[in-house]
C-alpha cells in the first residue's frame, strides 16, 4: 500500500500474491461490488476468486476434538484423512425439503455412506427448546451434490477443501459438524454475537399458525443468529435478533414462506412481594347439609431479601393444627403465591410464612380445607401490610465517545436506570460501565402496567422465575389494584452471589395518607 501511494506501478503478480496472502491470514477482506440482474462486476469477482483466493492448504484448519471433549490431533486438508465437514448454511427447497451446504476440512464424503452429525451449542446461541447439551445422530446418506447456484447435480464423492450439499439431514443444523460414524468428531463453534432485539410475532388468523410454526422452524434452523423462544409465562413466541434490519428480513420471510403474522409489544413478567411483617389469621368453616369443612390457621409472614424465594416454617406444638394437614397449608400458600395477589396475577416471591397455631375439627377437617385456609391467610396479609411491585432490571456496559457521555447518562436516567462510576478506557473514549436498566422501559414493552405480563389469549401460568434474573422495585409501573396503606421505602445497594449490583427496598415503613384540605371562599 506504501508503494502504491508513493507513485511506484506494481506489477499484478505481487499484486495476486499479496492479496492471496492476505486473505489467507485474514488481515484483508476484498470487497467487489457486483450487480448479479446486469452480470456487471462478475468477471472480477470471478478472477478474484481465482487467482487472488488461498487454497484450502493455506488456510489453518478450525479445532476439533472428540464429541466426549477428548483431545484430537490437527486437521490436515488431506482426502484420506478423518472425515470432518461442518454445516456452514441449512435452506428449504419447495420439493427436495432441507438442504445442508457442507464444508469438507478433511476426509471425503462418499453417498451412501453412514454420517454422525454432532450439534453443541456452545459459541452458537441455541435454537432448540431446552437443549443445553447438544445433539448427537447418526444417519444414512443417499447422494451427496455439487451446488451450481440453485441446480443440484449428483457427484461422485467431496473431497477435503470442496463443497457440496446434502439433503433430507433431519438432525443437521447451521454450525454442526459432520463426521464418520465409526470416529465421530466436533469442531469448534463459530463465534456469533448474543441476538439483543426482542419481536413477538403472533399469527394474524387461525388458519397462519400452523404455517407460522413451520416457516419459524425453517428461518431458525438456517439462521445461527437467530434465537426463538416460547415464553411459557407471557404465552408469546419471541424472535431474538440482531437488529431492526435483521428483523424486518424475518418477517418478510415469514409473510414470504405463507404466514400472515404481526408484531405486538413484549411483555415482561413482573414479581410482586410483601411490603412488610404482618400477623394473619386463614379461616375457612363451612357447612352444609352433608360434610363440611372446617379449618384456622395463624400465619405470620414477613418479606426476605431479593432472590430468597419461597420460606415455610412450622411451629406448631401441642398438635393445634394435626401433622398430616401442616403440608397442606404450605401447599395452600404456596399455590396462591403462583396465582398472584392481584388482577394482574403476578407472582408472589421472596417471603417467609411461619405457621404458629391453628384449629382443626375431627370431622370436618380436610386437606382441601387446610389448602384453602393457607391461600386465604396469604391474601389477608396482602390486604394488612400490602404488596410491592417487583420488575427485572438488566445490567450493560456502554462504550461511547466522551462528547455523549452526557446523552447517554441521560437515556439511562430517563429510562428509570442508573450508572456507576464512568471511567475512562482511551483517549477520545468513555465507559458506563456497570449500569443497570430496567427491562420494561428497555423492551418497550407496554404501555401500561396492566398490560405487562398478561396475555388474554391464554390461562395464565407462572412457574419459578430464572436464578439469574434480578428483580428490584418497579417505580416507574405504578401499585398494583389491591388497596393498601401507602408505602414509603429506603433503597440500599447490595451485591448479589454472581456479582451483580442490584437495588432493593428494604425497611418500609407506613406514613399516613394525606387527607385532602377543603379551601372555603371569603365572601365579599
Amino acid at each position: 500500500m506504501d508503494r502504491y501511494l508513493g507513485g511506484e506501478d506494481i506489477d499484478v503478480g505481487t499484486l495476486i500474491d499479496d492479496l492471496e496472502t492476505a486473505v489467507a491470514r485474514g488481515t484483508f477482506h476484498p470487497v467487489i461490488p457486483v450487480c448479479a440482474a446486469s452480470g456487471t462486476g462478475l468477471d472480477a469477482l470471478l478472477e478474484v476468486l481465482v487467482g487472488g483466493f488461498p487454497s484450502p492448504l493455506e488456510h489453518p484448519l478450525p479445532g476439533v476434538c472428540g464429541i466426549d471433549g477428548t483431545e484430537h490431533a490437527p486437521l490436515t486438508a488431506d482426502p484420506h484423512g478423518p472425515l470432518a465437514a461442518e454445516v456452514v448454511r441449512t435452506s428449504a427447497d419447495a420439493y427436495v425439503g432441507r438442504v445442508s451446504l457442507v464444508r469438507v476440512f478433511s476426509g471425503t464424503l462418499r453417498p451412501e455412506s453412514t454420517v454422525h452429525v454432532s450439534g453443541h451449542p456452545t459459541g452458537i446461541p441455541t435454537q432448540r427448546t431446552g437443549e443445553v447439551d447438544g445433539h448427537d445422530a447418526d444417519e444414512k446418506l443417499a447422494h451427496v451434490y455439487g451446488p451450481m447456484g440453485a441446480t443440484l447435480r449428483e457427484v461422485e464423492a467431496c473431497i477435503a477443501g470442496d463443497i457440496c450439499a446434502l439433503t433430507k439431514l433431519g438432525s443437521a443444523e447451521t454450525g454442526d459438524t459432520v463426521s464418520a460414524a465409526d470416529h465421530p468428531l466436533l469442531l469448534s463453534c463459530w463465534n456469533l454475537p448474543e441476538p439483543l432485539l426482542p419481536v413477538a410475532v403472533v399469527a394474524r388468523t387461525r388458519g397462519d399458525e400452523d404455517a407460522m410454526v413451520k416457516t419459524l422452524a425453517k428461518i431458525v434452523a438456517a439462521d445461527p443468529t437467530l434465537r426463538l423462544e416460547r415464553n411459557q409465562e407471557t404465552h408469546q413466541t419471541v424472535l431474538w435478533c440482531m437488529g431492526e434490519a435483521h428483523s424486518d428480513v424475518v418477517l418478510s420471510r415469514l409473510r414470504a414462506g405463507g404466514a400472515e403474522v404481526d408484531t405486538e409489544p413484549v411483555r415482561v413478567p413482573l414479581r410482586t412481594t410483601l411490603a412488610a411483617a404482618a400477623k394473619v389469621t386463614g379461616r375457612h368453616v363451612k357447612q352444609s347439609g352433608g360434610h363440611g369443612q372446617y379449618a384456622v390457621c395463624h400465619v405470620e409472614f414477613e418479606p426476605l431479601p431479593r432472590g430468597a424465594g419461597i420460606e415455610f416454617v412450622d411451629k406448631i406444638f401441642g398438635g393445634a393444627v394435626p401433622n398430616q394437614f401442616i403440608p397442606s397449608v404450605e401447599k395452600g400458600i404456596r399455590a396462591q403465591a403462583e396465582r398472584g395477589l392481584s388482577d394482574d396475577h403476578h407472582p408472589v416471591v421472596d417471603f417467609r410464612a411461619t405457621l404458629v397455631d391453628g384449629k382443626a375439627h375431627s370431622v370436618d377437617s380436610s386437606d382441601a380445607a387446610f389448602q384453602t385456609a393457607g391461600a386465604l391467610a396469604l391474601r389477608e396479609a396482602a390486604q394488612a401490610c400490602g404488596v410491592t411491585v417487583l420488575e427485572p432490571y438488566d445490567e450493560v456496559s456502554v462504550r461511547v465517545p466522551d462528547e455523549h457521555l452526557g446523552a447517554v447518562l441521560g437515556d439511562l436516567s430517563g429510562s428509570a436506570g442508573a450508572c456507576w462510576a464512568p471511567t475512562s478506557t482511551r483517549a477520545g473514549r468513555a465507559r458506563a460501565a456497570p449500569s443497570c436498566r430496567p427491562r420494561c422501559r428497555a423492551w418497550n414493552c407496554c404501555a401500561t402496567p396492566s398490560t405487562c405480563g398478561r396475555s388474554p389469549r391464554a390461562p395464565r401460568r407462572s412457574p419459578a422465575g430464572s436464578p439469574a434474573t434480578t428483580w428490584r422495585r418497579g417505580s416507574p409501573h405504578g401499585t398494583p389494584s389491591i388497596r393498601r396503606p401507602a408505602v414509603v421505602a429506603a433503597a440500599s445497594t447490595t451485591t448479589s452471589t454472581n456479582g451483580t449490583r442490584r437495588q432493593a427496598a428494604t425497611a418500609p415503613t407506613r406514613t399516613p395518607a394525606a387527607r385532602p384540605t377543603r379551601r372555603t371562599r371569603r365572601p365579599r
